[in-house]
């Protein structure tokens, strides 16, 4: 493997916890680079494979799509995030591998480190890998949930400032299309949104 990417995954995961050379090495037997081109999907909604990604670099959409095909985005992914389409596999050793209920669509041309299979998860045993994977699931429901929330009780102005907080510098690199479903909001009124922040 890419000697760069090695590192890219050993500062990222590092924040979390302390890794072990060994167990670094352990994921990289198991991992591979993957290139998933603009508008490919990492993760379709019905696929059992692949478990678990890392990304190097790019950014992916999470998404589920209704009887009727609108599409409803649920998270944005970016370099050094974690994505899985059942995250309770990724704490949960005991786990039955189920199809997913989303699409991971990438919205640039992108680099992921992947693992094909959730029983690879084994391979992964050590008390690092459980915080890490545990400290990035809270992460991401602790926005999703928040997010939940606004769509409740704040208004959409409110809502797209929280978008900017959570994915810092994405708004320049993805459709509005994409921050206005997940916003909740039409591109009309993100359009409406964003002018009105700029006079202000």
């Amino acid at each position: 493997m890419n000697e760069s990417y090695i590192i890219q995954l050993s500062k990222a995961i590092n924040t979390y916890a302390s890794v072990p050379d060994d167990e670094l090495i352990k994921f990289n037997t198991i991992a591979y680079p993957a290139k998933v081109k603009k508008g490919e999907y990492f993760i379709k909604a019905g696929d059992l494979q692949p478990w678990l990604g890392f990304i190097i670099s790019g950014i992916f959409r999470a998404f589920h799509v209704d009887d009727t095909g609108r599409e409803f985005t649920k998270h944005f992914f970016k370099e050094n995030d974690f994505m899985t389409a059942n995250s309770r596999s990724l704490v949960d050793k005991e786990f039955v591998k189920k199809e997913a209920d989303y699409y991971f669509q990438a919205l640039e041309d992108s680099t992921v480190l992947k693992i094909d299979r959730v029983e690879q998860r084994a391979h992964l045993s050590h008390p690092c890998w459980q915080e890490i994977f545990a400290k990035e699931i809270e992460r991401v429901h602790t926005i999703e949930e928040r997010r939940i929330k606004q769509l409740l009780l704040a208004d959409a102005e409110t809502q797209y400032f929280n978008f900017l907080q959570d994915f810092p510098g994405l708004e320049h690199r993805i459709k509005q299309s994409h921050i206005a479903s997940y916003v909740g909001v039409s591109p009309v009124s993100l359009s409406r949104i964003r002018a009105h922040i700029k006079s202000n």
